[in-house]
């Protein structure tokens, strides 16, 4: 069934249908649209004062009552109710997730008036006569003889009663008394909720309310004395009032009956024979609060390790496993059972003590819940003792079955709060491997700790495949490792096996950190199955200094880019910059450097040093060996 959401801005008139039902705007309140209202009809006699009514609850916490001709329309809040005074219709302040409004509480039509009500109520009948005495109780036999511990002799027969007296003649009906003053205020109710939801509230007590935004209807929480439900408030469409039965007439008060005559008095009953003497018994051992027990043949013994003072039942024990036991051969189970009638939250119900010295060091105590009004939930707690301490509670299993560790305050199954110890939990295996399982409806995933090796485990089983492990800070997935060993920072669905995302439009970095800047710093390895094939390091000191890389293994380096930014090949002469097949397309360069020292040229097998350098006009060559400098000649063409 779908929740109300009226309109923001109506104009009177306007009309509103949901669930059959049709609502009309008043200019103050939503108004469920109904048939005509019949005329009113004569007012009917006044009847009798009826008996004072029951007593009643105490107003909706929270929530106020308004009584006025007109809607309120400052100091209203959600859940506020008013009653036109005018109508006698009731309206509820209703927020609907768009806008507040007054809507009219599902109530029917007004029935038409009925016929004029019935005069009072018939007059009191009269009393009847009254009862004769009793007659006097025969005197006791005497006592027989007392016998040796004998059995008591037989009670001698009751004397007979006198006769009661003839009940008096019934009077004829007395006139129609006076209407009654009106019955005393229903005292003061207990404190009750108005709850404005879909589904009914959980957790309630006796007297609540709860308008059900779905449908409008009104429900009050009632105790039967049975059991708890909601009952849905009378607001049923009125039927129209009965025809008013005739006066019956008012009969005159009747005489009481005279007193019957006292009865005579009943005669002694005989003497009763004397017992025969009983068998004589001894108690041995007996002392002030000792339980007496039975011995062999008709001797008793007081026992000195069991003892009641009136309070408390108290056994000694001398030896290991002795003490209360309970047993049962057949298929039966026994039962210890406290039963109080506590008033608070947390009072014990039942408690187990352990005493070292007279000193308690444990307990264990059954404790009341927080439903005092009910009083069916509770808690298990348990407290112990440190050295020259006080009773601490370490450990509560509450009403939901939740287990809490040093705290009162439960945050799921399970919930441990270590104090000011850093260590909230261990879990120790003797086995060869430790692990914690977590499993939910479709899937296990685990925790292990094997040897030197701990795996943490997503679909631990393998039953479904695209699992992940995901891990979340402030509830927003930063990295995540999917089945096929993709790794994705900032990225829940990584398609490469090392995904870095930036958290907005930024550039992301991997930064790779030493604490000094000597000698090597930080390298990029591939790696294949054949072993390491190409590496990008960064030196910081002990000689080649700068961005390093390496090709064909990681032993030779190829190129770096020094500290000065300059780009120097690993080795003097040895590399090429393009081949005889691959050409680099330009190459732009302010002075150029030529030298081919420690080998020589193909002409005169010398070796030399020059540079180029580029004038306003010309092109200069100079000779760095000899210190010669040149022009090359240019020719110009069109």
């Amino acid at each position: 069934m779908a929740a109300f959401n009226f309109p923001a801005s109506p104009s009177n008139g306007d009309t509103y249908t949901l669930n059959s039902v049709t609502y009309q705007w008043d200019g103050a309140k939503w108004v469920r649209y109904s048939a005509a209202v019949g005329a009113q009809g004569g007012t009917g006699a006044t009847g009798a004062q009826g008996a004072q009514g029951h007593q009643g609850h105490q107003g909706l916490q929270g929530a106020q009552a308004h009584i006025s001709t007109s809607a309120p329309s400052s100091g209203v809040n959600n859940g506020d109710l008013w009653w036109e005074s005018d109508t006698g219709d009731l309206a509820i302040y209703y927020n609907d997730g768009n806008s507040s409004q007054w809507v009219d509480i599902n109530t029917g039509p007004r029935g038409a008036q009925g016929g004029t009500g019935p005069t009072g109520a018939q007059g009191a009948t009269a009393a009847a006569g009254a009862q004769g005495n009793a007659g006097a109780q025969g005197a006791a036999g005497p006592t027989g003889a007392q016998g040796a511990t004998g059995a008591t002799g037989a009670q001698g027969a009751t004397g007979s009663g006198g006769s009661t007296g003839s009940t008096g003649a019934q009077g004829a009906t007395g006139p129609t008394g006076p209407t009654g003053s009106q019955g005393a205020a229903g005292a003061q109710g207990d404190d009750a909720s108005l709850t404005t939801s879909t589904s009914a509230p959980g957790s309630p007590s006796a007297g609540d309310l709860w308008w059900d935004s779905d449908d409008a209807n009104l429900y009050v929480y009632y105790n039967d004395g049975s059991s708890s439900q909601w009952v849905t408030v009378n607001t049923g469409v009125r039927g129209a009032q009965g025809a008013a039965g005739a006066q019956g007439a008012a009969g005159a008060q009747g005489a009481a009956g005279s007193n019957g005559s006292a009865g005579a008095q009943g005669a002694a009953g005989a003497q009763g024979a004397t017992g025969p003497a009983g068998s004589s018994a001894s108690i041995s051992g007996n002392a002030n609060n000792r339980i007496i027990t039975g011995g062999s043949g008709t001797n008793l013994v007081g026992e000195s390790a069991l003892t009641f003072d009136g309070n408390n039942l108290t056994q000694t024990i001398d030896a290991s496993q002795e003490g209360f036991k309970l047993y049962s051969s057949t298929d039966l189970y026994p039962t210890i059972e406290a039963n109080v009638n506590r008033s608070n939250n947390g009072d014990h119900l039942l408690e187990l003590l352990g005493k070292w010295n007279n000193s308690t060091v444990c307990k264990l105590a059954l404790m009341a819940g927080d439903d005092t009004t009910n009083k069916d939930n509770g808690q298990v707690c348990f407290f112990t003792s440190a050295a020259s301490g006080n009773m601490t509670k370490h450990l509560t299993l509450d009403e939901n079955g939740d287990l809490c560790l040093g705290t009162d305050a439960s945050s799921g199954k399970l919930t441990v709060n270590s104090g000011t110890s850093n260590t909230c939990a261990t879990f120790i295996s003797s086995d060869a491997g430790a692990g914690i399982n977590l499993t939910d409806s479709n899937a296990r995933s685990s925790i292990e700790q094997n040897g030197t090796t701990l795996k943490i485990s997503s679909d631990t089983g393998g039953q479904y495949a695209n699992s992940d492990i995901r891990f979340q800070i402030d509830g927003a997935s930063r990295a995540t490792l999917t089945s096929t060993g993709n790794f994705g920072i900032n990225d829940t669905s990584p398609t490469s096996q090392l995904v870095v995302k930036a958290t907005t439009d930024d550039n992301p970095s991997i930064r790779m950190y030493r604490q000094s800047t000597g000698g090597d710093v930080a390298a990029l390895i591939w790696t294949t199955g054949s072993g390491n094939q190409a590496m990008i390091n960064y030196r910081g000191g002990g000689g080649n200094e700068g961005l390093q890389f390496y090709s064909n293994g990681t032993s030779t380096m190829r190129a770096r880019i020094d500290t000065s930014g300059n780009f120097l090949p690993g080795a003097t002469n040895s590399y090429n910059l393009g081949s005889s097949s691959l050409l680099w397309n330009n190459i732009y360069t302010n002075d150029l450097h030529l030298t081919n020292k420690g080998g020589s040229n193909d002409v005169d097998g010398t070796w030399g040093n020059y540079t180029i350098q580029e004038g306003e006009s010309n092109l200069y060559l100079i000779n760095n060996r000899s210190g010669k400098k040149y022009k090359f000649l240019l020719q110009e063409v069109n």
